[in-house]
């Protein structure tokens, strides 16, 4: 016979004890006048924290409502805060719809199946600098930013006949493609020099949202900018065709255009970032300016064998758009210095030159540039 207890006796006992004392209860309630009746109610529980978020933050715990915990000066780790200074590089490569500058081909000579190629000018990357100065509120997000822009680049091609079979034509020379040189020896040397030089002061407001972890900035300001562009070949040799007057004779040759912008305008620009914890952010932002200004054109030719000259002039005034997209990623490194790096377009309308039907060359009706761009900047 087994000896054990059963389980239904284990815990007999304890129910007959849970039994009695709620029978005690609730005759003592019964007993009891209505003003000695205790409420029973849970405890006030302490406002929702976000103690977690905080440490995420690497922060002191702060009770702040979820909806909202991150301050704007959270919000904005991303950017500058307070006073700053920066530095930047824009490693660009400038292209744009200039026209072929000249052409080259082989069997040129009275050969069969002749092969032409057109010319164009191809700008490698350059590295360019943009210095800025400003001031942002870490609590209301608005700042204020002076900046500069510079970019001088040069681009060169050019051909020489080394052989009977090949030749080439100076395209927009005086005004016609009637000229050809197929002697060993004529050379050919095209160039485009870019310059620029842009001037932006800017206020920004920036606003938070989703507790702060998305930041959208924008910005209204002004841009001066100052845009020169030369043009330029450089031909010696034999022009069997008689183009330009060269009558088969030997020539050395330079033609070309200066073209200069100045002028100003409003500029609009708009960033959202989006926050990925304390020190990382991911943003994209787009910018516009138009600037009306004065345009001033040169196309000229210069024999280098006689006092023969041509100029031709334009000047007027000019309407310019300028549009850019950038991409990219921002890491605060420490309380003090922010890092960005990201991948930038930039598109200039309007720059072409247009002096009548002596054109020599010609500019670019639009500018384009694009690359890495990356920039430290300071709090002081």
């Amino acid at each position: 016979m087994n000896s054990q207890p059963t389980q239904w006796q284990l815990t007999c006992p304890r129910r007959l004890v849970a039994t009695a004392a709620l029978c005690c209860w609730a005759g003592a309630a019964l007993a009891a006048e209505p003003g000695d009746l205790v409420t029973l109610r849970a405890e006030p529980q302490p406002a929702v924290t976000t103690a977690a978020a905080a440490e995420w933050w690497n922060e002191a715990p702060q009770l702040r409502p979820v909806a909202n915990w991150m301050t704007m000066s959270q919000a904005q780790s991303g950017l500058p805060q307070g006073y700053y200074a920066g530095a930047e590089l824009f490693f660009a490569r400038a292209s744009g719809n200039t026209p072929g500058v000249f052409a080259t081909g082989t069997n040129m000579n009275g050969g069969s199946n002749p092969n032409v190629q057109v010319h164009n000018f191809v700008f490698d990357y350059q590295a360019s600098p943009r210095l800025y100065v400003g001031w942002r509120s870490p609590d209301t997000g608005d700042a204020f930013q002076f900046s500069y822009w510079h970019y001088d680049n040069l681009a060169t091609d050019s051909f020489t006949v080394t052989n009977p079979n090949q030749a080439f034509i100076a395209i927009n020379w005086l005004g016609d493609g009637d000229n050809g040189f197929m002697t060993v020896g004529d050379t050919i040397a095209s160039h485009y020099a870019l310059n620029f030089n842009v001037y932006d002061i800017e206020y920004f407001k920036s606003l938070a949202f989703a507790g702060g972890r998305w930041l959208i900035t924008g910005s209204a300001g002004a841009r001066i900018a100052n845009v020169d562009q030369r043009i330029w070949t450089d031909v010696a040799g034999i022009d069997q065709n008689g183009g330009g007057g060269g009558g088969g004779s030997f020539q050395a040759i330079t033609y070309g255009e200066n073209l200069s912008f100045l002028g100003a305008g409003p500029r609009l620009t708009l960033e959202a970032r989006r926050n990925l914890g304390a020190w990382f952010s991911l943003y994209g932002r787009g910018g516009y300016a138009i600037l009306l200004g004065a345009a001033e054109n040169n196309g000229y030719m210069v024999s280098q064998l006689s006092p023969d000259s041509f100029n031709a002039y334009n000047n007027g005034t000019a309407t310019v758009t300028v549009a850019d997209i950038e991409f990219g990623a921002s890491w605060r490194a420490n309380d003090l210095l922010v890092i960005s790096a990201g991948y930038l377009f930039q598109s200039w309308q309007g720059l072409s030159g247009n002096i009548g039907q002596q054109v020599v060359t010609s500019g670019a009706d639009f500018i384009s540039f694009d690359g890495l761009v990356v920039r430290a900047v300071l709090n002081y």
